[in-house]
Formats: C-alpha cells, structure tokens, sequence
C-alpha cells in the first residue's frame, strides 16, 4: 500500500487529493495548521473512507520545527 502526505490538506484541492488517494487504496496523512480545520477534513474523509487509513497532523510548515515532526510522524 502506498503512503501519501498533503500539507494544506483540511479544505480545496488538498481535501479532494486526500479523497482521490483514499479511494485509490493509498493511506493518507493530512495536515494544516488549525486544530479545528484538521479535525473537520478528518471528518469530511472518515465519512467516506476506512478510518484506519487516514491520519491527521497539525502542523504549520512555514515551522521547520513543525515540518519536521511531521515528516517524522
């Protein structure tokens, strides 16, 4: 199975890339960087896809911090 991260992922077209990958059997990480945007998408895709497939991160990667808990999440 392949594994996919979108960063700007909890609206627009990084949502609908999230969908796309979940219904092409891949797992995927979303991320942005509003708690609450975050846990809205995961909403939006748990609807429509196998949970244990989706992940989500809060993460601003304009923060190398940041950017990089994600990369090692």
């Amino acid at each position: 199975m392949k594994s996919v991260v979108i960063t700007g992922s909890t609206s627009g077209i990084g949502l609908g890339l999230g969908d796309a990958f979940l219904a092409r059997d891949c797992a995927v990480t979303i991320s942005g960087h509003s708690q609450t945007n975050l846990d809205k998408g995961y909403g939006i895709l748990a609807a429509k896809h196998d949970k244990s497939q989706i992940f989500a991160y809060l993460c601003d990667v304009s923060h190398y911090d940041e950017a990089q808990g994600l990369w090692n999440a």
